[in-house]
């Protein structure tokens, strides 16, 4: 049965050695036997570690032998006792080799590690029959537990320097340690900031080699500092020199370290080149090296507890005094002393235990405080077994150690181990690191929410189970990042454009990056993968660019809408008077109302040039959306194959809102959604209230939203089109102009909302609508619109277009007004001046925002408010960059109409403010 141990020979140090060698020799001497050994099993091999320095011993340290039918085989395979009184007596031992030697008595016992694997045996052997007494025996059994202790305390310490290979690999920081002034080790960011291409290239090269010049008497009081007075160095920021002769600003701290059995220097290095201006920034370090306790001796004692309870130590070794700073003669007759110097916090614990183990004759296991004079608090373990004495009291055999230092070292590891956790926990990045067949062994807080996998759902699966993601053009599988980092032995970044998707389906855009985990042979253990979520700050690039493209496009389109308003105000005036005029000839009529009809549609295209505008801020009512939504929604759906199921909040929030610019959004996704499905259904609407926090997204503010989310079950938009849908002129359709979207994105932006849009191939989409409610506004209702008016009085009509001024005053004629005609501002303030001299008032007017090279209505109506406060003041415009249209009562008029309009318009709203005619 083969053994494969983890502290080798080699790494057991000397002064242990020497005090298993004590061992040996005091069992040797006490039980009177030639041989006391401690023995190492290793792949069915029996190596003498340990032999006693007695007489007539055949056995030497070093000795090694096949285990097959020695003693100690039976001891190491049963892991308990074994006791062979005579072996040649004995018809199952009396071929054993040590019959050879002389030895035909033995008693042994198993050493194990602390999670029971076998280590080795304990054992004595004599060259006369021997039964060993239960006093032996107990010995042998206190000293297999000091040989355990000393032997967890090995087996932590190489675990130590494995964690200090792997922490330092995976440290942010170069890290290299130098023994007698030369590299003894490099961690991979060492090597890459020397400009080495593996350690090997450093190893054993002088340190001073790599040091700038300037700073080289510095470096040489560091360094004596570091190993002559063992005292660390904080933080300095100097050059290094790389390989090819380069110069690269660091900041370094030293620490003193024992490595490989060597006094050195443990150097933390962060390149700091780039950051050399930021000179307030803090230095970041780790302590990455935990101290392990010095063995100290102990005590071995026997102490009995009386029947009338007091109690004394029969025996104790020299080291009581400094166990408990007391002499053996002090407390062999009383152990008073002894219990005075138990911590007052640990003393009736301690009494608890010995009589517990009085009363059952269980064995004494127990740590405790003691204060000693000149030492302070210090930690005490002790272990002894009970047996009943013949008056009734108890005797215990036992071992007290020192564990001061393991103690400190156990706390010192608890507090290293707690704040590593709390940092990986505290990292706003997602981690996951895997195994190099690339299982997942760690995530943190961040990678389980992202992934949407706990770390005990994670542990021990393939990584692409757990981090899966894709192309988020092509929606094929990215590369596994395990295999690349494994690959290439360094760093790697992964490509852009990577989607995450979690356990749920919800996708994400990340950018991450991933590094491999080495041992301290350099040789990679694992990989680390650091990535973060994206999407928001994608969505806002997104956005902005799309921002951009609308205010050029608005630029443009502002102008053609304001002269193409104008033309289209003259030629539908005049296609109206004309219709009211034409009353006798049917087909002409009809023309004309199909003139008319089309009069619709094409102020529907300029109101979209509008929307894209700098001007055609929304003209904002307050009022409930839900009515709208259903009714246009209705609407667009009449005749079709297409159902609509729309669920609204009962106690939906008010919003402001411009009726018409809304109702267009709500056209033109609805009439989008019908045309996904060509074969039928139902488009599902909600109209819902919801509460934006700051932490949800970077593209709203926080606040109360009014939420209208339109569903299809149609085919879905490609995930390659849903970062263009919205842009200007972009269209999938043959027949499309591609301003429907962005017209909805554009009126939104300017209602201070957001749209945004989740698909699936042949599964439907949604779009979502956001704009802010209001819990103040008062609900303004909406008159019924009247086509006719007739009144009288004089009204002035400014325009710097000749057609639109003979068209606005031949609809006014016609409802019983006389018309008053300027070119610009400096004209209508003439002409109103002229007419009150002659003794006429105005009954109201109507002034163009927009004037080219003379003064336009916003600057005309401030003036005219002067003479005339109260009468009524229109503000008309195809297109103004001020928001002069959307609130003109601000500017001094008394409402606005945008061109192009019809006569039934202009009589809505002159019957709102001009007395009519009885």
């Amino acid at each position: 049965m083969a053994q494969n141990h983890d502290v080798g020979f080699e790494d057991i140090d000397s002064n242990i050695i020497a005090k298993w060698q004590g061992i040996a020799d005091l069992l040797a001497k006490i039980i009177s036997v030639p041989a006391a050994l401690i023995m190492k099993a290793e792949n069915e091999y029996m190596e003498v570690l340990v032999s006693s320095n007695s007489d007539n011993n055949p056995y030497h340290s070093g000795d090694k032998e096949k285990w097959h039918g020695l003693y100690c085989e039976t001891v190491i395979k049963t892991q308990k006792e074994l006791l062979v009184p005579d072996a040649t007596s004995d018809s199952h031992w009396s071929k054993n080799p040590d019959i050879k030697l002389g030895m035909i008595a033995y008693l042994g016992y198993p050493i194990l590690f602390p999670d029971k694997r076998p280590f080795g045996t304990l054992c004595v052997l004599d060259s006369k029959r021997n039964d060993f007494s239960s006093a032996q025996k107990s010995l042998l059994k206190q000293f297999c537990s000091v040989l355990e202790t000393d032997i967890s305390l090995l087996e932590h310490q190489r675990q130590s320097e494995e964690m200090f290979r792997t922490i330092v690999e995976g440290a942010p920081d170069a890290v290299f340690v130098q023994i007698e002034k030369r590299f003894a080790y490099l961690n991979s960011r060492a090597v890459h900031l020397f400009g080495a291409g593996d350690q090997k290239d450093l190893l054993g090269q002088p340190v001073m080699e790599r040091f700038h010049p300037d700073f080289h008497e510095l470096v040489l009081e560091r360094i004596a500092k570091l190993n002559e007075y063992q005292q660390p160095v904080e933080g300095l920021e100097q050059k290094y020199l790389r390989l090819d002769g380069s110069e690269v600003w660091v900041e370094a701290t030293g620490q003193p370290i024992e490595y490989a059995g060597k006094k050195g220097a443990l150097v933390f290095v962060r390149e700091i080149t780039e950051r050399k201006d930021y000179e307030k920034q803090r230095n970041e370090g780790f302590e990455l090296l935990i101290n392990l306790a010095r063995l100290v001796p102990g005590v071995i004692y026997q102490y009995r507890l009386y029947p009338d309870g007091s109690s004394a130590f029969p025996y104790a070794s020299p080291g009581m005094m400094d166990i408990y700073g007391v002499t053996p003669e002090e407390v062999r007759e009383d152990a008073t002393p002894v219990f005075g110097r138990l911590h007052p916090e640990d003393s009736n614990r301690v009494a608890e235990d010995i009589f517990r183990s009085a009363r059952t004759l269980e064995t004494f296991y127990c740590d405790f405080r003691v204060i000693l004079p000149g030492k302070g608090v210090c930690w005490r373990w002790s272990k002894a077994f009970p047996e009943r004495t013949d008056d009734g009291g108890t005797l215990w055999h036992g071992i007290i150690m020192d564990v001061t230092e393991r103690k400190q070292a156990e706390e010192a590891i608890a507090t290293e181990r707690e704040r590593l956790s709390v940092t990986l926990r505290s990292i706003g990045d997602g981690v996951i690191t895997t195994d190099t067949s690339g299982n997942v062994v760690i995530m943190n807080k961040v990678a389980e929410e992202l992934t949407g996998w706990s770390q005990e759902q994670a542990q021990g699966k393939h990584l692409l189970s757990v981090f899966n993601i894709i192309n988020q053009n092509t929606r094929e599988p990215h590369e596994n990042p395990v295999e690349k980092v494994l690959a290439t032995g360094h760093t790697v970044e992964l490509e852009n454009h990577t989607l995450l998707i979690s356990q749920d389906g919800t996708e994400r855009i990340i950018a991450d990056s991933g590094a491999p985990i080495k041992d301290k042979e350099s040789k990679t253990i694992g990989v680390v993968l650091v990535f973060r979520d994206m999407t928001e700050k994608h969505r806002m690039l997104d956005n902005l660019q799309r921002i951009d493209k609308l205010d050029a496009l608005g630029v443009l389109a502002g102008g053609i809408a304001h002269d193409f308003n104008n033309l289209l105000s003259g030629i539908f005036g005049y296609i109206d008077m004309a219709k009211e005029e034409c009353t006798n000839n049917k087909a002409t009529q009809d023309y004309l109302d199909k003139a008319l009809n089309v009069f619709d549609r094409t102020k529907d295209l300029t109101m979209q040039l509008l929307t894209f505008s700098k001007g055609g801020a929304p003209k904002r009512k307050t009022g409930q959306i839900g009515n709208l939504v259903k009714e246009n929604a209705a609407f667009v759906l009449s005749g079709s194959k297409v159902g609509c199921d729309v669920n609204i909040d009962q106690n939906l929030w008010l919003c402001d809102y411009d009726e018409n610019q809304i109702g267009q959004v709500i056209d033109n996704i609805v009439l989008n959604a019908q045309q996904a499905m060509p074969a039928g259904g139902t488009i599902a609407i909600s109209v819902s209230n919801i509460t934006v926090n700051t932490t949800e997204t970077l593209l709203l503010k926080a606040g109360n939203y009014i939420k209208v989310s339109i569903t299809d079950t149609g085919v879905g938009i490609p995930q390659n089109y849903l970062q263009q849908i919205f842009d200007p002129f972009f269209t999938t359709k043959q027949k499309g102009n591609g301003l429907g979207l962005a017209t909805c994105y554009s009126i939104v932006e300017k209602h201070e909302g957001l749209i945004d849009v989740e698909s699936e191939p042949g599964k439907g989409s949604t779009f979502h609508i956001y704009l802010p409610a209001t819990q103040t506004g008062m609900l303004q209702g909406t008159s019924q619109t009247t086509l006719q008016h007739q009144g009288s009085g004089l009204i002035l009509v400014m325009d710097d277009e000749n057609y639109m001024r003979e068209i606005v005053g031949d609809m006014l004629a016609t409802m019983g007004y006389t018309i008053l005609k300027a070119e610009n501002g400096d004209e209508a303030l003439r002409i109103c001046t002229e007419t009150q001299l002659q003794g006429n008032l105005i009954s109201g007017a109507i002034f163009d925002l927009t004037i080219p090279g003379g003064m336009g209505g916003k600057e005309t109506v401030a003036k005219f408010r002067e003479s005339y406060p109260d009468i009524p003041i229109f503000a008309s415009s195809g297109f103004s960059e001020d928001p002069v249209m959307a609130q003109p009562s601000e500017f001094g008029f008394t409402d606005s109409i945008r061109k192009p309009f019809k006569k039934g318009d202009l009589a809505e709203m002159l019957n709102k403010y001009m007395k009519p005619k009885n």
